[in-house]
C-alpha cells in the first residue's frame, strides 16, 4: 500500500484519485513527517443496472386480492347493523365503515372524495337504508 507525504498529497490529490478510480490502487496512506495520519481510499464501486425485478422470486403475487374479503370485513365489523324495535336500521360507526366505503369506493362517478365527503356519503347511505327499512 503505497504512502505520500501530506505537503505531497495536496498538489497529487487529483492524481491521487485517478489511480484510485481507476483501480490501479485501493488506497493510500497519507503521512506527516513519516507517520500515518490518514488514510485515502477508493469508494465502493456502483451498482447500476435494472432496479425493476430486484425482488423477483422473493414474493408471489396472489391471483386475486378478493379472497381476503371475508375476513377484512369481520375485522372491519361489516355487518354489524341491528334493527330495532321500531324497524330502524342503525349500522354501527365500525360495520358501517366497511360496508359503506366499499360501496363509495365502487362508483365511478367520483373522481375523488374527501374524509368529509365520504363521512357524508356514509351517513347518506345509513340514512337511505333506514327511509327503506321503515317503508
Amino acid at each position: 500500500m503505497p504512502s505520500i507525504d501530506l505537503d505531497e498529497a495536496g498538489p497529487a490529490l487529483p492524481r491521487l484519485v485517478a489511480v484510485l478510480g481507476a483501480g490501479e490502487e485501493t488506497e493510500f496512506i497519507i503521512t506527516r513527517a513519516g507517520a500515518p495520519v490518514a488514510l485515502l481510499i477508493a469508494a465502493p464501486p456502483r451498482v447500476t443496472g435494472q432496479r425493476i425485478g430486484v425482488a423477483k422470486g422473493v414474493f408471489t403475487a396472489p391471483e386475486t386480492i378478493d379472497d381476503a374479503n371475508d375476513e377484512i370485513a369481520e375485522q372491519f365489523g361489516a355487518g354489524l347493523e341491528t334493527v330495532d324495535a321500531a324497524g330502524v336500521l342503525t349500522a354501527h360507526p365500525i360495520g358501517r365503515t366497511a360496508s359503506s366505503l366499499a360501496g363509495l369506493l365502487k362508483r365511478s362517478d367520483q373522481d375523488a372524495l374527501s374524509i368529509d365527503e365520504m363521512n357524508e356519503a356514509m351517513a347518506a347511505s345509513v340514512f337511505e337504508r333506514n327511509r327503506k327499512t321503515r317503508t
